[in-house]
């Protein structure tokens, strides 16, 4: 569902190459976060360009876009949005509703694609620094946290008071995701979360009636189901790291904690996700972990990702795999099940998104809130998710037969308990470092303890040096 790819420039390149330098240059980029016209203080530079995030690739270019009713009215809004194809045919339904209801408007909706390798997209960035930005910019929830910090985004929270929207409304990870320190900076539109598929057919062949409990019982049930042809093997029951297996995710399972609320320190060493790691490394010590990355790797997506073609029995993925299912492989027997845990956990998954901002600088505040505010209403997020097979982030909504029933309704049941990312400057550092942690432990060059000992040293240090802990 979310839309990501590798790794290219950072903030911090990109002010250098705009021969922006300094914090004081970087004011017109980043006031600090507080509603409109209230004075501000100069804010520090933005974080790094995030890493890539799960999901589908980055986007390909616009098809013949269908027409966006622009209006006539005499206020104006300026959106900047990244949708294409299918999402960008039900993004202007939304549009050309709000310009029905709201004749007084005038609406010009861009599209602005992320940069390649981030989620975020150098025009906005050089809008911003320029203090040209748009009225309302589309912002993946991952890095609202980290422009929020640094003072690009408008504190929305009494904007939303005033309209009547509240935390209630939506699902709490959501809210909290797009919130910073108690003020709120965007507006959740859509989300996702994180399952285990199973193939029906092969647990059925290897005689397999009860499904995995625990993750002694899965790792258990993987090693049944993986096969061998001499020295190669021809199916893993589960590459435990593949697709949605982020330490986030195992991590989570097992009870752990990434951050602390009260210390407001990254916790990747919590005892629970230590044991996480050192579980997966239980798989890395049983088949190598050459043998693993390099088995999936070889494969791609769509009718060839490993689990629709049958190479591995078992996927950690997430709920946007049901259509990719239903386009390649619609008569594949396949079942999700809910991640097995330990038994003192309950099940859990995680979730990102996107969101609706207004970046600092924009011209019309108000106009963007209003704007933004009835795309993200209850009706238009309906409209918007059934369209694109995206899950919504208000309560009321997912109550909805199209997410609550069917191979959705897994998902829906484990939303109002999903986990999200730490919401500190430093996320994507955050991320980096897990996922060096994981292939470090995962190829033998450091114990478990020792790599999320490391990592939590070194984003603490940055988070203090950032001046998060004052």
């Amino acid at each position: 569902m979310e839309r990501w790819s590798s790794v290219r420039l950072s903030r911090r390149q990109l002010c250098t190459g705009l021969g922006i330098a300094g914090v004081t240059a970087l004011v017109a980029a980043c006031s600090s976060a507080a509603p409109a016209a209230t004075p501000t203080a100069q804010p520090q530079a933005l974080a790094p360009t995030p890493t890539p995030l799960p999901g589908s690739p980055t986007p390909t270019p616009l098809p013949t876009p269908v027409v966006i009713a622009k209006g006539s009215g005499s206020k104006s809004v300026l959106l900047w949005h990244n949708y294409t194809q299918n999402d960008y045919n039900a993004f202007a339904e939304v549009i050309n509703d709000f310009i029905a209801k709201n004749p007084d408007y005038k609406v010009e909706a861009d599209y602005v694609p992320t940069s390649s390798g981030s989620q975020e997209n150098e025009k906005l960035l050089t809008a911003i620094a320029g203090g040209k930005p748009p009225d309302v910019a589309e912002f993946d929830r991952f890095i609202v946290g980290s422009f929020a910090f640094r003072g690009a985004l408008n504190d929305l929270t009494d904007m939303a008071k005033s309209a009547g929207i509240s935390s209630e409304q939506y699902l709490n990870f959501a809210w909290q995701e797009a919130s910073l320190r108690g003020k709120l900076y965007a507006l959740p539109i859509d989300t996702d979360a994180r399952a285990l598929y199973y193939r029906k057919d092969f647990f059925d062949a290897a005689g397999i009636t009860t499904l995995p409990k625990t993750p002694d019982d899965l790792a258990q049930v993987a090693d049944k189901l993986t096969e061998k042809s001499g020295n190669q093997y021809k199916r893993f029951g589960l590459i435990p790291t593949m697709d949605q297996g982020w330490l986030y995710t195992w991590g989570w399972v097992w009870g752990g904690s990434f951050y602390d609320e009260k210390t407001q320190k990254v916790t990747p060493n919590d005892p629970k996700i230590v044991e996480a790691l050192t579980w997966l490394v239980g798989f890395a010590k049983k088949y190598g972990e050459e043998n693993m990355v390099s088995f999936a790797s070889a494969f791609g997506q769509g009718a060839q990702s490993p689990f629709i073609a049958g190479l591995v029995a078992m996927d950690p993925n997430g709920n946007w795999q049901i259509s990719q299912i239903q386009q390649y492989a619609p008569d594949l027997k396949y079942g999700i099940m809910e991640f097995p845990h330990p038994p003192d956990v309950q099940p859990t998954t995680w979730s990102g998104g996107w969101s609706w901002t207004i970046p600092k600088g924009s011209k019309n505040v108000e106009n963007g809130f209003a704007l933004a505010s009835f795309i993200t209403n209850e009706e238009e997020m309906l409209k918007w998710c059934k369209a694109t097979n995206h899950d919504p982030t208000r309560v009321n909504a997912l109550k909805d037969p199209a997410f609550s029933s069917g191979n959705q309704a897994i998902f829906a049941q484990l939303l109002p308990n999903s986990h999200y990312r730490p919401v500190i400057p430093e996320g994507n550092l955050l991320w980096n470092e897990l996922a060096t942690a994981t292939s470090n432990a995962m190829y033998g060059k450091v114990s478990p303890k020792d790599a999320l000992d490391q990592v939590a040293k070194t984003v603490n240090d940055q988070l203090e040096k950032d001046g998060w802990f004052k």
